[in-house]
């Protein structure tokens, strides 16, 4: 039996092409990743072969499971497998299990076979993956058509190898609304790399999240407004074709469903340029520079909290460099003895012994809380300021913004570390045994009132003393028995990371009591050693910053 055929079950056309990313071990050897696959054809190409006249029916099980390899993706060849009336029913946009192996079972002289696939995770009709384990059988019946099996009963999705998933699915982020329609949102999906890589992310686009499922995430391209169908790439550039704006459509979800658009594909290696057009003509022509950005980039995060910081001496310093220079704000000058600080571009949140203090960057609008044992607190994209401090055995989170919200930890009593996503959709938290979890930030007119579900990543074992977000999509952490090793890990629990891995992922040899990335497109790292010293990462190497006796880094 070819590698190809060991069964997997999974994806949609809709996976049928994300990437940027390589698939390795997040424990493994520093390996730089492919950042070129995107929307380039891998070179590898497999033509799988229809049925055969007379072929047997244990044939006909194998040559359906083979012919769904195909790559580039085309369903026809598994088509001819199947019974006309079975053709119409098959779903190939379902999500059944991804699978390490198969096996065929049959009873003699029987027309049903199984196939028993051995569970390793699952995609559902997005590319989301989540971690599953155990087995499945499938039931596949067939049935004599004019003296020739076909099968009549096909599992809805289609079945892939192991093999294939490593070889051509890639993770990749797409843009969905947060639940405002105020601000864009990642969502890490896996999908098939390739030359239908552009069609099938805007088709995810299209789809969207489930409702019910994902009440904080929307889209704005779902009914008549967008139903794009191939979208050719010509000399880098997507040219994405929809529906022209339905009755009552306004020019702001016009604008919202360009941006979703844009920001998703101008994010795929290969993709230098999106043009968007409708009946009228084009809407939006991002090489055109006469043309503005504005009607998508207003939605986009951008550098709100792009910046890292540090007390000393008193005052707040701003680490952009080797060479640190005053911070903003009315803290630039005197700290007034804060021990942490946190800045965004309008917001400051600071925390002494017994209380914490977020206000506008001179000072103004101040709102306080009292507290003890302050973890270094943080300012959200929606400029929400996040405190965790723990007065008792139980630690407790506070937001804030023009007033205090008590947020629920959902049975985690003590928080170790804690972070948000440059586009405020989730938060990582760790807890005392160094356990890391991940929970999606649920707002109502952007002000927070709970956390989703607290999801521990599985991927990630115990002992983690630091972790912060490197992408929307992926965190940085270092465990207590390797304190001088860097690890990522995807949020999702797939074992794949980023092009990063560029970067290395070994400290200087020194006692890291804060970790700390700028949540911008290019993240600048940078570490708080026990001699109160701060690091910072270029050119290839850790470079110490010229500043002395420092602390609150953030």
């Amino acid at each position: 039996m070819s590698s190809r055929t060991a069964l997997i079950g999974a994806v949609v056309s809709s996976l049928f092409a994300l990437g940027a990313c390589v698939s390795i071990p997040v424990d493994g050897p520093v390996t730089k990743a492919r950042s070129d696959v995107g929307a380039r054809q891998s070179a590898t190409r497999f033509v799988p072969a229809g049925p055969v006249a007379g072929a047997t029916k244990v044939d006909v099980v194998r040559g359906y499971m083979e012919a769904m390899l195909a790559y580039p993706v085309a369903w026809t060849t598994a088509q001819e497998f199947l019974t006309p009336s079975a053709q119409q029913r098959w779903d190939p946009a379902a999500a059944p299990p991804v699978s390490s192996g198969f096996t065929v079972e049959s009873q003699p002289a029987s027309n049903t076979y199984w196939v028993r696939v051995d569970r390793v995770s699952r995609l559902d009709s997005l590319g989301r993956f989540a971690a599953v384990s155990g087995s499945e059988r499938i039931e596949l019946s067939l049935v004599n058509i004019d003296g020739e099996w076909r099968i009549d009963s096909p599992p809805q999705g289609a079945l892939l190898s192991h093999d294939f998933y490593l070889s051509h699915m890639q993770p990749f982020e797409v843009r969905f609304f947060n639940e405002a329609g105020t601000r864009l949102v990642s969502e890490p999906v896996h999908a098939v790399t390739g030359e239908k890589l552009a069609t099938s992310l805007v088709n995810i686009l299209g789809r969207g999240p489930h409702p019910q499922d994902v009440p904080w995430q929307r889209t704005f391209l779902s009914g008549s407004f967008a139903r794009p169908g191939v979208v050719p790439l010509i000399d880098g550039v997507a040219h994405v074709t929809v529906d022209s704006p339905a009755s009552g459509e306004s020019q702001d979800d016009q604008d919202r469903a360009s941006a979703q658009i844009i920001s998703t594909l101008l994010n795929v290696p290969g993709i230098t340029g999106v043009v968007i057009s409708d009946a009228d003509g084009v809407r939006v022509d991002t090489t055109d520079p006469d043309q503005s950005p504005e009607m998508w980039e207003q939605f986009d995060v951008g550098n709100n909290r792009a910046w890292i910081h540090a007390i000393a001496q008193d005052r707040v310093w701003r680490i952009d460099s080797t060479t640190p220079r005053p911070a903003p704000g009315y803290l630039s000058k005197s700290a007034g003895g804060a021990k942490n600080v946190s800045l965004s571009r309008n917001v400051t949140a600071a925390t002494w012994e017994s209380r914490g203090v977020k206000s506008d960057l001179n000072g103004d609008n101040a709102v306080a809380i009292e507290g003890q044992r302050f973890l270094p607190p943080v300012v959200d994209a929606a400029d929400v300021a996040w405190f965790i401090d723990r007065p008792s055995a139980e630690s407790r989170l506070r937001v804030v913004d023009s007033r205090v919200t008590s947020i629920g930890l959902q049975g985690i009593e003590r928080v170790r570390a804690f972070d948000l996503s440059a586009d405020g959709s989730r938060v990582a938290v760790v807890d005392q045994a160094g356990h890391v979890f991940i929970a999606p930030v649920i707002r109502e007119a952007e002000r927070v009132v709970r956390l989703g579900k607290l999801t521990r990543l599985s991927t990630v074992e115990n002992r983690v003393t630091h972790a912060q977000w490197l992408t929307n999509s992926t965190i940085l952490y270092i465990r207590r028995d390797a304190p001088r090793q860097l690890r990522e890990a995807r949020i999702d629990g797939s074992h794949s990371v980023s092009s990063w891995s560029a970067l290395g992922r070994w400290l200087p040899n020194v006692t890291v009591e804060r970790l700390v990335i700028s949540p911008s497109t290019v993240p600048v790292v940078t570490i708080l050693d026990s001699r109160h010293r701060v690091w910072v990462w270029g050119s290839g190497t850790w470079q110490l910053v010229s500043i002395n006796k420092a602390h609150g880094l953030s």
